[in-house]
């Protein structure tokens, strides 16, 4: 486990914004997990007549008193990090965490005024069960709000958005021309184990090769171990960028990723039981969103302001 410090210039640009209060929902003195008993039937009718139907099971506690928020200032808070260019990796430089969920988890941090900050390194499939048994607080990696997820964790207000994309090598020794493709029984693919790839390719007919980083797979389909890969777009375009002889490339198809794959924020996770620094997060996003800091984290890594999933945008 790690103890780190945000930069100075992080902190400035934070102080800009509007100044936030420190106390905790509710009572200061609120013991942990304790909140009011309420039970919420919400009415999204009116919300899908225009176009957006929430999630089953994803409204967070609003009437909560825990203490999760407050034990965060006072006595610091550990991070779930992991190895995933240009979400967040250890800078070879300096030795410490570095990539833009990263920097979007410490301004969301300056913002909301907590100040210790330690880090646990885990292999993705590791984060839910470390969350959930409270060897960390927070998952950092931006995650993607499923089903299966929502049933174990809680996630925040949205970050920003990315989609899909299929990594191939030039030559296309597969002939993988389509999402349709993935298929077919005699495509192999290959995906990050725990992923949200994995879960919907191993729906499919194609044999899944699963691998405990974005490195490990990209590296087996430059070694022809696979027909194709599928992940983040951002962690593809990165990859051929810091290793331009690979001789992969992202496949321009014509049909879309499924829904599964396409529709979806990315957000970060939190315990279920740790609502007042969920909601604290929340709004240190959508602070962070209005006033443009997540949009100058992501052009500082070559990425477009992709703050709506395209169903969504303007």
């Amino acid at each position: 486990m790690a103890r780190h410090r945000r930069s100075t210039q992080l902190v400035a640009v934070i102080a800009a914004l509007a100044t936030f209060s420190l106390s905790a929902c509710g009572s200061d003195t609120a013991d942990p997990g304790v909140a009011e008993s309420v039970t919420v039937t919400p009415d999204w009718s009116s919300l899908t007549k225009i176009g957006w139907t929430p999630a089953e099971n994803s409204l967070p506690s609003f009437a909560c008193t825990d203490g999760s928020y407050a034990k965060a200032v006072k006595d610091g808070i550990n991070l779930g990090i992991y190895s995933a260019a240009p979400y967040e990796y250890i800078d070879s430089k300096t030795n410490e965490p570095a990539g833009l969920d990263w920097e979007i988890n410490m301004a969301v941090l300056a913002y909301i005024g907590v100040t210790d900050i330690k880090t646990t390194t885990l292999q993705w499939d590791g984060m839910i069960p470390a969350l959930t048994s409270s060897r960390i607080d927070v998952i950092t990696g931006n995650i993607h709000e499923t089903p299966d997820r929502l049933k174990n964790i809680a996630f925040t207000a949205p970050a920003w958005w990315y989609g899909s994309a299929l990594l191939i090598p030039e030559d296309n020794p597969g002939n993988i021309k389509s999402w349709e493709d993935l298929k077919r029984k005699d495509v192999k693919v290959g995906v990050v184990n725990g992923s949200q790839s994995q879960a919907y390719v191993k729906t499919l007919g194609s044999e899944v090769i699963a691998y405990q980083d974005a490195n490990a797979e990209f590296a087996s389909l430059v070694a022809g171990r696979e027909d194709v890969v599928v992940d983040d777009s951002p962690k593809a375009a990165e990859y051929i960028m810091q290793h331009p002889d690979s001789g992969l490339t992202i496949l321009k198809t014509e049909d879309v990723p499924p829904n599964e794959l396409l529709a979806n924020y990315a957000r970060y996770g939190l315990r279920k039981s740790d609502c007042t620094l969920n909601a604290a997060y929340s709004r240190a996003l959508s602070e962070l969103r209005a006033h443009g800091v997540i949009t100058t984290i992501l052009k500082n890594y070559g990425l477009t302001d992709n703050f709506f999933q395209p169903p969504y945008g303007p």
